[in-house]
């Protein structure tokens, strides 16, 4: 994206450049005061056309990226939290028992509404939830993760209600969804200024 833009941005600017020569080209002005200041006249007004088309690209992309993420609310025994989503189309991640997709969530990013000892336990993943009480372990769901090179298994878990709220064309929806969600508690498996993956399939 960053390359293609770059090349349209440029070949853009090069056009309204050569439009610019050939029009003060094409008239004869008279006043030598004029010729002096041509090269700085025809300066400003490529900069404005360069300001506007940066302005409209910004607001372009900007939409796009909206578009692509969205916030996710998930509640758990009568607690709430809202967190920032990546929309994925890779994300085919399911519950190979009930088949529901998975949203993929980071630990610290759920802290606030769960309990210490659930947050301790999910803290270290699949040797901790043999120590949970029944009624977080009922909610328990394991998720196996093929990757290309490599397999592992993360923690899933069933919360009470999932919310989604995109935008769509400028416009905020907002709708349930009925997943599970797949904990990672690494700090390497973040994801930026995301807390969590969710799956294009569920939108």
């Amino acid at each position: 994206v960053f390359y293609f833009v770059s090349f349209l941005l440029g070949g853009a600017i090069s056009a309204f450049y050569n439009m610019l020569s050939a029009l003060f080209s094409s008239y004869d002005f008279a006043g030598n005061s004029f010729e002096s200041n041509k090269k700085a006249i025809l300066f400003l007004l490529l900069a404005t056309f360069c300001s506007l088309l940066i302005l409209l690209f910004k607001r372009i992309f900007t939409r796009e990226v909206a578009e692509r993420s969205c916030k996710v609310s998930i509640e758990i025994k009568g607690q709430r939290r809202k967190i920032n989503a990546l929309i994925d189309s890779g994300n085919l991640l399911e519950d190979p028992i009930s088949a529901k997709k998975v949203i993929i969530v980071t630990l610290k990013s759920i802290r606030p509404i769960i309990s210490d000892n659930l947050f301790k336990e999910l803290s270290k993943g699949l040797d901790g939830i043999k120590n949970l009480p029944f009624e977080d372990s009922a909610r328990i769901r394991i998720i196996p993760v093929n990757g290309v090179t490599s397999s592992k298994i993360i923690v899933g878990y069933k919360a009470d209600k999932i919310e989604v709220e995109i935008i769509k064309r400028g416009k905020p929806y907002v709708f349930s969804v009925d997943a599970i969600i797949g904990i990672i508690t690494k700090e390497a498996d973040s994801f930026r200024e995301y807390d969590a993956i969710m799956p294009e399939s569920l939108l």
